[in-house]
């Protein structure tokens, strides 16, 4: 949590700043969680939580409860977009985590393998575009 909280990784990260669109809070927001999730840090967190989560399963819960405001407020930003009519999502929980599942999949398996470097900020960047580029085109209404 204090992690987290370090590196901005809340609700406000995916509130829109006034003026902002929709794509621009999205990036924002994705590009802080994909620093914090990349770190050395974020994934030694994940490389804990999986090796001791049989163990300690309160530890994931943990986990999972601190990150469930930035998350939340990352499906309140899909629902207001859906609802504005600019994206075509029938869940937006769902099209959160595949946003997110979009965004750091691939990196965080092949960080947490150990065989990569992180990304560096600028690959990082090119990550949450990609992603969004693709989940944007592919939430557009027809």
């Amino acid at each position: 949590e204090d992690g987290m909280r370090r590196n901005n990784l809340t609700a406000l990260a995916a509130t829109p700043e006034p003026g902002e669109d929709l794509q621009t809070t999205l990036r924002r927001a994705l590009l802080t969680m994909t620093a914090l999730a990349l770190s050395p840090d974020g994934l030694a967190s994940d490389r804990l939580i999986s090796r001791e989560r049989q163990q300690f399963p309160e530890l994931a819960a943990l986990h999972d409860r601190a990150l469930a405001p930035f998350l939340q407020s990352l499906v309140e930003l899909l629902a207001a977009g859906r609802d504005a009519g600019s994206l075509a999502i029938a869940d937006p929980q769902w099209a959160a985590i595949r946003l997110v599942d979009l965004t750091l999949a691939e990196a965080r398996r092949q960080g947490l393998s150990g065989r990569d470097p992180a990304p560096e900020p600028a690959q990082q960047a090119k990550l949450v575009d990609d992603a969004l580029e693709l989940f944007l085109k592919g939430a557009e209404p027809r």
